[in-house]
């Protein structure tokens, strides 16, 4: 095939996008519908797809179509929320990227395997996978007697920054910390308790490395417990992984292999079903590790959103969007999942989001059937 005739096959398909005329009035479902998925996004990790796909059939759209406008939105709507997520050091950012770039690099492989197959057997598939996943979010594995290292030391900073080992040290104690106000509001006390003790456990030569002050700093005298900032978090998060495997960066790889295996198979499922990324996620750390359910729902949305990234390109392509409708699901879902993320979330009972969760799977898997 000529050069140009590719280029207006691909012009042509581009188009496909805009083609097909919405009832009156789609937009007040559609935003409805974009905010309740940012919403449940947030709390659940499962991206919004769960709410996203029902909404795109009731528009009548095609499969392939459906697929492709809700892959924009979930990007949207997690990529909102996972920067939420990220200021408050929530999200385990090194599982999120291993599992999501992984996933984004298998991909294409599944939409390979998925060419030859209609879109009635593609819902088909895709309700199959939801409701088998739905009786995995109340499966949790079995917590340890103590979350602490033998080498722990008390007031350190891995203890003091909320989200990180402070984070996975909230597991099972998700109803407790609610009536205290929140697993958000006891990380806060806790790192403004334990600031002092980190300030006294470094080291003479810490102490006497020169910093820069910053604006908080120079105002109050004192150093914040954390910064808030999405970008020194990832990059605190990646250090700490660099050196729990002596610096060596092919071991601190290593470190991460069930989560690019994980990657594999969440690459898979979304480039043959065209969503489940999230669902997958979450269903594989609800089972195989004991973290704290509201850090595996930030590194589900996160992996989520690496994975789609890459993937919402090939849907464009192939004039598999409904730009306006994925234009106001897109915006309303930012919207809900970034309030949802920085100041809901992590107010809910574990059980609570569990039951989402599962509610959600059950809901979405029954609509793709009918």
């Amino acid at each position: 095939m000529s050069a140009g005739l590719k280029t207006a096959t691909t012009m042509s398909n581009i188009a496909k996008c805009v083609s097909a005329p919405l009832k009156p009035g789609w937009w007040k479902f559609t935003s409805a519908t974009g905010a309740s998925a940012g919403a449940l996004s947030a709390l659940t990790g499962l991206g919004g797809a769960v709410v996203f796909v029902p909404a795109c059939k009731q528009l009548g759209m095609t499969a392939k179509k459906i697929i492709g406008t809700s892959v924009v939105a979930v990007t949207c709507g997690t990529a909102a929320g996972s920067i939420a997520y990220t200021q408050n050091n929530v999200t385990d950012i090194p599982a999120a990227v291993a599992t999501g770039a992984v996933g984004a690099a298998t991909t294409p492989l599944g939409q390979m395997i998925a060419k030859g197959v209609s879109g009635k057997t593609l819902r088909a598939w895709c309700g199959v996978a939801l409701l088998a996943c739905a009786p995995t979010a109340f499966m949790t594995k079995e917590k340890h007697e103590s979350t602490q290292d033998a080498d722990h030391i008390p007031g350190d900073i891995a203890e003091t920054r909320a989200g990180g080992a402070a984070a996975l040290a909230l597991a099972g104690k998700a109803d407790e910390l609610v009536a205290k106000g929140g697993i958000l509001s006891y990380l806060k006390s806790r790192s403004a308790a334990m600031a002092p003790a980190a300030a006294t456990a470094a080291t003479p030569d810490e102490k006497k490395q020169p910093t820069v002050p910053s604006v908080d700093e120079s105002a109050s005298g004192e150093t914040p417990a954390h910064s808030g900032s999405a970008i020194e978090n990832t990059k605190m998060q990646f250090r700490e992984r660099l050196d729990a495997a002596g610096g060596d960066y092919w071991q601190a790889l290593l470190n991460e292999k069930h989560n690019l295996i994980l990657g594999i198979a969440v690459g898979l499922l979304q480039g043959t079903v065209g969503i489940g990324g999230g669902v997958l996620v979450t269903t594989y750390m609800s089972v195989a590790t004991d973290m704290e359910v509201h850090r595996i729902c930030a590194t589900a949305l996160m992996a989520t959103l690496v994975t789609n990234t890459a993937v919402c390109t090939h849907h464009f392509v192939n004039g598999n969007v409904r730009l306006k409708v994925a234009a106001v699901l897109g915006a309303s879902a930012m919207a809900a999942s970034y309030l949802t993320a920085k100041n809901v979330s992590l107010a809910v009972p574990e059980p609570i989001i569990r039951g989402f969760i599962a509610a959600a799977l059950v809901a979405s898997g029954v609509s793709m059937f009918r």
